[in-house]
């Protein structure tokens, strides 16, 4: 899983927790996505911000997931790198279920159409 995954990181240090952590959090995505096929890839960015506070530090994590059909992406931000990740995770996976889901119900209608079609023979 992780030969196409790419983590950049900016004024914070990728730990092996931290990465076994997004590893985790991606796994919930594969029922989906099939990160084992070589057309997909994901980059992951995590950086530190401080940009509009006074104090504390925010951090930001985008993720980017590129299959041989479409490209996914969202952005989120958090208090602790964690924090952002899983924010980031429910993003993506509410973009990808939505886009699954719309393909699905696509599929359906142009099944019921043809179905209606063909029963105009068949009386």
């Amino acid at each position: 899983m992780d030969n196409n995954i790419k983590i950049n990181s900016i004024d914070v240090e990728i730990t092996d927790e931290l990465r076994s952590y997004i590893n985790k959090k991606l796994k919930k995505i594969s029922r989906f996505i099939d990160f084992s096929d070589p057309s997909v890839s994901v980059d992951i960015r995590l950086a530190k911000d401080s940009k509009g506070q006074s104090t504390g530090d925010f951090y930001r994590v985008e993720l980017s997931i590129m299959t041989a059909g479409k490209k996914y992406g969202v952005n989120a931000h958090g208090e602790s790198p964690y924090q952002a990740i899983d924010r980031v995770k429910d993003l993506i996976f509410r973009k990808i279920s939505e886009h699954k889901d719309k393909k699905q119900n696509l599929f359906k209608k142009g099944g019921t159409k043809i179905k209606g079609f063909l029963r105009k023979f068949y009386k």
